[in-house]
């Protein structure tokens, strides 16, 4: 198993984006890695358009702070009842609830779903695995049922938590209002002026939105998101994971 041991209480690396799909674990020099991707490519234009709006949107929020986040508040596991999901979560559930940004004192908190799978063999070996979706932005609960099909969970427990500002995580930073203005771009010139100022109202009015209810937006970053899951291990009292 890919192992990476982060028992310096570092954070772990950044994520990147999604890797292609695999149907299965693939060995590589003795350690297995789990590859995992996105469904149906869209069209050229589709994904330019989710470019623009992700970029116009993080070009919109605040700049975030130099200095290099550091918890003020301790970091809590609080057991709870698993999300409703199409396929119910297979084992017990909770979220993790961590300061939004570090470098502030005196902010509000947010809260990840956290699911953990018990090891499928019944006997689990003592370092468990974490997995990370891509995106970042990706619904990692969404995830579980592929990842039990693949037999991640074969011998170790399997921990799954949502990334801040994903759907099982609160706040969730959804934004209708992009959602809608797709909608309507099916009928829209695609390279038209105007289909770009719909675009960019669009995502104005979600950011405004987001702003005006507290949210930090500059808070959602791979750093943050990379200390969530230092938290997350140090919270479950886990010693060593595999990621």
């Amino acid at each position: 198993m890919a192992e990476q041991d982060i028992g310096t209480g570092r954070p772990p690396p950044p994520v990147h984006g999604r890797a292609p799909v695999r149907d299965r674990a693939r060995r590589t020099g003795g350690a297995r890695y789990i590859r995992h991707g996105g469904g149906a490519r869209q069209g050229r234009s589709a994904a330019a358009l989710v470019t623009a709006a992700a970029s116009l949107l993080v070009a919109l929020a605040p700049t975030a702070g130099a200095a290099e986040p550091r918890p003020l508040v301790p970091a809590r596991f609080v057991p709870g009842p698993c999300p409703a999901t199409p396929e119910p979560v297979p084992g017990r559930c909770g979220y993790l609830e961590v300061p939004e940004n570090r470098a502030r004192r005196g902010g509000r908190t947010v809260r990840l779903t956290v699911a953990i799978v018990p090891a499928a063999s019944g006997r689990a070996a003592a370092d468990p695995v974490v997995f990370m979706t891509g995106g970042p932005g990706a619904d990692a609960i969404s995830d579980i049922p592929f990842l039990v099909d693949s037999g991640v969970n074969r011998d170790r427990d399997l921990i799954v938590m949502a990334q801040r500002g994903t759907l099982h995580s609160r706040p969730n930073l959804a934004c209708p209002e992009v959602d809608r203005f797709y909608a309507e771009a099916v009928g829209l010139r695609y390279d038209a002026p105007s289909t770009g100022r719909r675009l960019v109202a669009a995502t104005r009015a979600c950011r405004d939105r987001l702003t005006a209810s507290g949210v930090d937006l500059s808070a959602y970053n791979t750093t943050e998101n990379a200390a969530d899951f230092a938290d997350l291990r140090r919270a479950l009292g886990i010693e060593r994971w595999n990621v």
